[in-house]
């Protein structure tokens, strides 16, 4: 299983909702999902420790944008499983 850390301002009270939406996107993928508190404005993914989407709360990617930026993560990134051919 994959573990995502969203660190995010929290003092942006407008994005509660947002997070809600894209925790509920990836553990939907089967994807663990951690909140963290970032610093002022920050919106970042991290997916086994490396960053997918590195954004402001000024420029908020849409949810399905970053569950497939944790999607390709699973399919092309380091932690990839490899394929089993029978």
């Amino acid at each position: 299983m994959l573990h995502a850390v969203i660190s995010h301002c929290p003092n942006c009270p407008a994005l509660q909702d947002y997070l809600s939406d894209v925790v509920a996107a990836l553990e939907s993928q089967e994807v663990a999902v951690e909140l963290a508190d970032g610093t002022r404005g920050e919106f970042t993914v991290a997916v086994n420790g490396r960053r997918v989407v590195a954004e402001t709360v000024k420029t908020l990617p849409p949810v399905a944008a970053v569950r497939d930026a944790v999607r390709r993560e699973r399919v092309t990134g380091r932690f990839a499983r490899p394929h089993t051919w029978l």
